[in-house]
């Protein structure tokens, strides 16, 4: 076998073993909604309260929120593949307290414990991805972290619906273990080796991941100037300040940390966690509540794969535009119908499936939108100096925002109403499509240069900004 041919074979073989840990993430954010089903339904293996029952779901986010930082400094001090390892410890700790969890305490506890592998995954795992690949599969193999966060909600929907609370805790532990043993023998990143003047140990590495095992030497250039990028990073560190130096880097901030909050406030943490207890206890035809939200978490996969061609196809601007529009939609419908079903006289006893389709709605547009362009625009706004940094922030801002809009969604349809909730994710989308529209820029097809031009068009040639 070439060495080309074999290189991007183990660079897609390491990119499917990290996404393992990515699965671990969708996960624990899909266990909640059948064990949320066998706690309200029947009692089992508890019985909690509304607010218990939020800070349940919403505690994933609270330690998530707080790990980014610290996972930063560690993957710099110890190494990316040993920062991961290392800290696998967790779910597997958090997986077990949730098996012999039963009350609110050892739930919450277990639950901080799955955010904390949350900010590891997402501050460490796209980065070990950019610094193994090479350039030409760098985009690609990226493309796929909401589709693995799907993959592993669509674990806990279909499991959870055969087994009961204490077995899918162990055979989600499974999954964690499978994870360690795989990732195990996978190299550690050339850029971090090089970072700590291991220059053999990443030529070995590189060599390895370019199929050339044996002969480090045809490496040679590219470790070379791996090398040279490393260093001169090196004595140019980067800060938050940075991040905000010119308007251009403020506009992109803006720009994504809006995208960021937009995404989780308009409803796709809440939808994923409470679905099973949102829409009415009817069978839909031939589907049961549990089969619902199986065809949801399909729905999700399927246009999150589609949305790589819609991506290149229609663009970022237009494609945003579109899936916000499209989400507002979705929440609209259901909040109507659940104000008409709480505030009138209406029968809506043959219109059951309301909420069941308005969901619906909303994960086709969101999947193919305002869900993966996230990510995408993350990796085209930000310089390569700058990204790291900026996405630690952006984790801890869709932390905030799904700690926040989960923790309030049960209190909310107690106190005012379940429609409240969906009123405020279609306002929310529609505020989006404004921002979006008025605000965002078009990047499709450009270069890195011409999208960071386009961002700083406002400054005079010299380099200083001129405000209006």
């Amino acid at each position: 076998m070439k060495a080309r041919t074999l290189g991007i074979i183990r660079q897609i073989t390491v990119s499917i073993v990290l996404s393992i840990s990515l699965i671990i993430f969708g996960n624990m954010v899909g266990w909640v909604s059948p064990v949320l089903h066998e706690i309200r339904d029947y009692g089992r293996p508890m019985n909690l309260t509304n607010v218990e029952q939020s800070w349940m779901v919403s505690t994933i986010y609270l330690g998530n929120l707080i790990s980014p930082l610290p996972m930063g400094y560690l993957m710099d001090m110890i190494g990316r593949k040993t920062a991961i390892l290392s800290l696998s410890v967790v779910p597997i700790i958090s997986w077990t307290l949730l098996m012999f969890a039963r009350d609110a305490i050892r739930l919450c506890i277990g639950r901080f414990l799955a955010g904390i592998w949350a900010g590891t995954v997402f501050t460490i795992g796209p980065l070990y991805l950019a610094e193994i690949a090479e350039p030409r599969l760098r985009g690609a193999l990226s493309t796929f972290v909401q589709l693995n966060i799907g993959i592993g909600s669509m674990f806990a929907y279909v499991v959870g619906s055969f087994v009961n609370y204490d077995q899918l805790a162990a055979l989600s532990n499974g999954v964690t273990l499978l994870f360690i043993l795989l990732f195990w023998n996978m190299p550690e990143s050339p850029y971090w080796l090089t970072m700590k003047y291991r220059e053999e140990e990443a030529a070995r590495s590189l060599a390895w991941l370019r199929g050339e095992h044996v002969h480090v030497t045809r490496v040679g250039v590219e470790i070379q100037e791996l090398s040279l990028g490393v260093h001169e990073e090196m004595q140019h560190p980067r800060t938050f300040k940075d991040l905000v130096a010119t308007k251009g880097h403020r506009k992109a901030l803006i720009i994504v940390q809006v995208l960021a909050m937009a995404q989780r406030w308009s409803g796709i943490s809440s939808i994923v966690a409470f679905m099973s207890i949102t829409i009415t206890e009817r069978n839909y035809g031939l589907l049961s509540v549990n089969h619902c939200v199986m065809v949801f978490g399909g729905l999700l996969i399927l246009f999150v794969l589609l949305s790589t061609y819609f991506i290149d196809c229609w663009g970022r601007k237009p494609l945003l535009l579109t899936s916000t529009i499209g989400c507002s939609l979705g929440t609209f419908i259901v909040s109507l119908w659940f104000y008409l079903d709480a505030h009138t006289n209406l029968d809506l006893s043959n219109y059951f499936w309301g909420p069941f389709d308005g969901m619906i709605i909303y994960i086709v547009f969101f999947s193919i939108g305002l869900g993966p362009i996230l990510t995408t625009k993350q990796g085209e706004l930000f310089s390569a100096n700058d990204r790291a940094l900026a996405s630690a922030l952006t984790s801890m801002t869709l932390a905030l925002s799904s700690f926040a809009s989960t923790l309030i969604y049960l209190p909310m349809a107690e106190s005012f109403g379940m429609f409240v909730n969906y009123l405020i994710f279609t306002v929310v989308s529609i505020g989006t499509a404004v921002f979006v529209k008025t605000y965002t820029i078009e990047t499709k097809s450009k270069t890195l240069h011409e999208i960071h031009q386009e961002l700083d068009k406002n400054n005079d040639p010299t380099g200083n900004e001129m405000y209006p």
